[in-house]
């Protein structure tokens, strides 16, 4: 039940998970570059006890590169640039690798204009959503990351707006780890008496899927006719959003650091 530890298994160290994990995707058709970027992001969410999103999702990944359904080699470009914000085209390929760029971008863009923002589309999962905003955390700044995904319509977008779009806000410590807020927008499966007892459970998890669909979904740009099969032959039906605040921009960063 959710990220608990395994309660048996083998203990393998990172570095030698991480050249297992870059090989197969490598094997996978994917470039060494892009493939150690895969083994290094999914690793580092493995030591950080978020099992769910780490090399566990490997083998999935690996049927979906084989089967042709994800861009094994895709050509990431920056559609759109204004100011501090951009919006990546994934090119089919795996969501980390457009996604993993965005996060860098901002947390540096960020640093010269205060704030940035960016959004990431035409990719298929990009993961836990922890990974990207600890990218500005890392560098000082305060990190959002949201993603969301496209689904069969049946009725109003709002209808399924509660499926478990991930959302991640980290900030950033001076002598102690970072506080990351990572968590699904989904916490509780439909229960007719939960719903009596605590409605608000459900308005609340249906208002943060909408949001994070609007931010990671449509400002993404996942329904784009031509995005969507068949008339694109990948399974991109993922998005995301990222930004980063300056600290500084908006408090003296040694106030904000004592607090």
């Amino acid at each position: 039940v959710g990220n608990r530890p395994p309660e048996a298994g083998i203990r393998v160290p990172p570095s030698v998970l991480r050249d297992f994990v870059q090989k197969l995707f490598a094997g996978a058709g994917m470039r060494d570059e892009d493939a150690q970027t895969m083994a290094d992001l999914l690793v580092a969410t493995d030591l950080r006890g978020v099992v769910s999103h780490g090399t566990h999702q490997t083998q999935g990944y690996m049927r979906m590169l084989l089967q042709g359904r994800v861009n094994p080699r895709p050509e990431i470009q920056v559609l759109s640039s204004r100011g501090a914000t951009r919006v990546y085209d994934g090119d089919g390929g795996m969501g980390h690798l457009p996604s993993s760029q965005a996060a860098r971008f901002v947390a540096e863009a960020a640093q010269e204009h205060g704030l940035a923002a960016a959004t990431t589309g035409n990719h298929f999962h990009f993961g836990g959503a922890g990974k990207y905003s600890r990218f500005a955390a890392d560098a000082g700044r305060i990190g959002i990351a949201v993603s969301s995904h496209r689904w069969q319509r049946q009725g109003p977008i709002l209808s399924a707006a509660t499926g478990a779009s991930p959302m991640s806000i980290a900030f950033p410590s001076r002598d102690q780890p970072p506080f990351v807020l990572d968590m699904a927008t989904t916490f509780v499966g439909w229960d007719d008496d939960l719903f009596e007892q605590a409605p608000f459970l459900y308005f609340k998890q249906l208002g943060l899927g909408a949001a994070a669909h609007v931010l990671g979904g449509i400002l993404a740009g996942i329904w784009k006719s031509d995005r969507i099969p068949p008339t694109s032959k990948w399974e991109s039906n993922q998005g995301g959003f990222f930004a980063a605040f300056a600290v500084d921009a908006f408090l003296d960063e040694n106030e904000f650091y004592q607090e």
